[in-house]
Order: structure tokens, then C-alpha cells, then sequence
């Protein structure tokens, strides 16, 4: 049976609420997965003066992120089985993560680093989030959504499916795939915005009806794209994925990592000076144009 993983999403989603005015907790957590060899996100900000410095703060969709940048089953089980134990989940560890699209491992941060944070980003993040668990696309604030883009490091498939990571039945990825697919069936999505958003998620219900899950999963698997290869363990500290894989918005426009990216004429690759200086969680700026290798896409917007 697919789409095990909704039950302890949605309990991680609902318990998350909770760690508000306590983000250090969510951290510590963090730290301890990383200290057990998981791939968690990256756990290091940087200051005005470009000094490396500990996280201090952290919302409900990064923290989900760390669970879904990898497309190993048996990591991001064993990732799900210390939060399980942690908070005392009653949901099972699922078999399956069906239908999720993955993070970028070179872009998991839903804000930028301190240097460039607005003074209100993540404490927005957190709202979105209580706005969206336990609600739907049809009651939710698409004012705080449109704010929510114009976060450093947000942009409309990284908000879309952060949405679906933590609400799976209310709310549906807008995703490379999932997009093309409906667009095929003749839903096409008018604009990148709140308003956009919803008229595309009620001209999917009118069309095809509310399953998300399934029509991310159905998506996924008509895109033809082969499953992600898990990478490396920190490729925004490291500036490369070490096993050469597939993720993210990487993994979506067909770029193995460790290729040159040109993205607004900056370039980096698996160069001495991007795994020394490593990779700017705000990734590369959106709508430039990547050359991967011999393919080229565009930079996903988040």
C-alpha cells in the first residue's frame, strides 16, 4: 500500500507547532541526527562578516527538509524512527515515500543565511505553517503566502511542496512534474502567485478531483525521471553531492551535481574554492540559466 508516510507527517506536522519559542530543541534534535551519521541539513549560518556560526533559528519546513533531501528509503526511515522516538509518535515508520518531490541537498534552508535574512523570515515561516496544519488550499491566507515568496531562498515549487510535506491531503505541489502533468489534462497554472496557486488547485479538483498524494505519485511516475541516488553528506558545506547523484531542483532539470552550474555568470563546480567556501543556501538566483554538462535547464525558483 502506498502513501504510508501521510500518518507520521501529519503527526510530525501537528507536534512541530509546538517548538515555536523553542527552535533550539529542534536543532539539538538535529545535531543528534547528525552525530548518528544522518544527512540532516546543513547546521552552520553565516554573520554579516561571512564568519561561519551556529544556526540559532529554524522553521517547520527546514526542519521537514531534513528528511526529505535524500532519496535513500533507509535513511530518512531512520531519521523518521529517532523523531518517532524522540516526541513519542504514535504513527509508524512508513515503507514508503510515494509521491514526495524531494528538496535540493545544495538548497534545503527555506531562508538565507543570517548576512541576508529579513528580521521577519522565519517567524512568516512559521506562520504559513500553522496556517496550512490541520487546514486546506480552501481556507488558507494567501497573503501570507505571496509574503512568503518573497523570502530569500523561497520561491513557488519550494513553497508548494512544503505545503504538501506537512498538510499532504490539503494541499498540492507545484512541482516540475506535477505541474506538466496537469498541464497535459489542460490545467495550466496562470501565475506563480497565491491567487495563481489557488485557481490551479481548484481547476485540479474540478478536473480530476483531491487526491494530492496521488497526483504527485502519478506525476512523478509519467515524468519518467529515474529515482534520485543518495549524495553526499552535506553538499551545502561541501559544494558537491560525493556520490554524483540526483535532487531537488538539480535532480529536476537533469544536471548531475558536481557539474559546472552558471547560474547569473557566477560559476561553480567541484572546485577547490566551492568545497572550501561552500554553497550559499540561497542557492543560485532564480530564472538564470544552469549548464549542467552537456543539458541545460533553469534554476528552479526554490
Amino acid at each position: 500500500m502506498s502513501f504510508t508516510w501521510i500518518p507520521i507527517y501529519s503527526e510530525i506536522a501537528r507536534k512541530v507547532l509546538a517548538f515555536e519559542s523553542r527552535q533550539e530543541e529542534l536543532l539539538e534534535l538535529l545535531r543528534e541526527m547528525r552525530s548518528e551519521g544522518m544527512k540532516v541539513i546543513l547546521l552552520n549560518d553565516r554573520d554579516a562578516e561571512g564568519t561561519r556560526i551556529a544556526l540559532e533559528e529554524i522553521d517547520p519546513f527546514t526542519f521537514f527538509a531534513s528528511f526529505n533531501r535524500t532519496s535513500s528509503v533507509s535513511g530518512r526511515q531512520a531519521m523518521l524512527a529517532k523523531i518517532k522516538e524522540a516526541w513519542n509518535l504514535s504513527s509508524a515508520v512508513p515503507d514508503d515515500f510515494d509521491g514526495i518531490p524531494l528538496a535540493n541537498a545544495q538548497n534545503s534552508w527555506s531562508f538565507g543565511y543570517r548576512e541576508g535574512r529579513g528580521e521577519g523570515d522565519v517567524g512568516l515561516l512559521w506562520r504559513v505553517a500553522k496556517a496550512a496544519i490541520g487546514a486546506s488550499w480552501k481556507s488558507f491566507d494567501w497573503g501570507l503566502f505571496d509574503q512568503a515568496l518573497g523570502i530569500r531562498q523561497m520561491g513557488f515549487a519550494k513553497l508548494t511542496t512544503s505545503l504538501f510535506w506537512v498538510e499532504p491531503r490539503g494541499f498540492l505541489p507545484g512541482d516540475k512534474h506535477t505541474e506538466a502533468y496537469f498541464r497535459q489534462r489542460g490545467v495550466v497554472l496562470s501565475s506563480r502567485t497565491g491567487a495563481g496557486y489557488a485557481a490551479w488547485l481548484d481547476a485540479v479538483e474540478s478536473k480530476a478531483g483531491s487526491d494530492f498524494p496521488q497526483f504527485s505519485w502519478d506525476a512523478y511516475l509519467e515524468s519518467g525521471v529515474e529515482e534520485g541516488l543518495e549524495g553526499g553528506d552535506d553538499p551545502i558545506s561541501t559544494g558537491l553531492n560525493e556520490g554524483g547523484g540526483w535532487s531537488g531542483s538539480v535532480y529536476e532539470s537533469g544536471c548531475a551535481i558536481g557539474f559546472v552550474h552558471v547560474c547569473g555568470g557566477a560559476g561553480w563546480g567541484a572546485s577547490a574554492s566551492a568545497a572550501e567556501e561552500g554553497i550559499d543556501p540561497a542557492g543560485a538566483a532564480r530564472g538564470w540559466e544552469n549548464v549542467c554538462g552537456s543539458a541545460s535547464g533553469v534554476c528552479v525558483d526554490g
